[in-house]
């Protein structure tokens, strides 16, 4: 039979303030709310920072070849949605770099997507770019 609610939030060494109410805590929800918002949109599994892009159904697409020679990162690949999304935070690469990106995302039949520097991804402009 069920009392009541036993035992206390844990509290942080330094001081007695309930850890969820720490920076830390605080920023450890925002960042798994993200993730299921992330999830729910693009379906799952989705993948960071990938170079080889799984397919469902098996096999993989890549890896691609930049101009110079490097193998291209891509920054989200959603497999299910068949989105590919780069997300350049502080500097484009080239042009050509970028034109390379594109035809292989159209050569694929995949959607493509590029988030500029100084751009900022929300989910809602993730959930318009999807269902577009």
């Amino acid at each position: 039979m069920f009392t009541g609610q036993i035992g206390q939030l844990p509290t942080r060494y330094e001081d007695d303030t309930p850890v969820s109410d720490s920076p830390v805590h605080a920023r450890l929800l925002s960042k798994i709310r993200k993730e299921r918002a992330m999830r729910e949109v693009l379906g799952s599994p989705y993948f960071r920072f990938i170079t080889v892009l799984p397919v469902v159904g098996g096999g993989a697409l890549g890896p691609v070849f930049g101009p110079d020679g490097r193998v291209l990162v891509w920054s989200i690949w959603a497999p299910h949605r068949r989105a590919l999304l780069d997300i350049f935070p502080s500097r484009a690469p080239s042009q050509d770099e970028l034109d390379a990106r594109a035809e292989f995302a159209q050569t694929h039949r995949l959607k493509y997507g590029v988030v500029q520097p100084g751009w900022q991804l929300t989910i809602d402009n993730l959930k318009e770019w999807v269902t577009t």
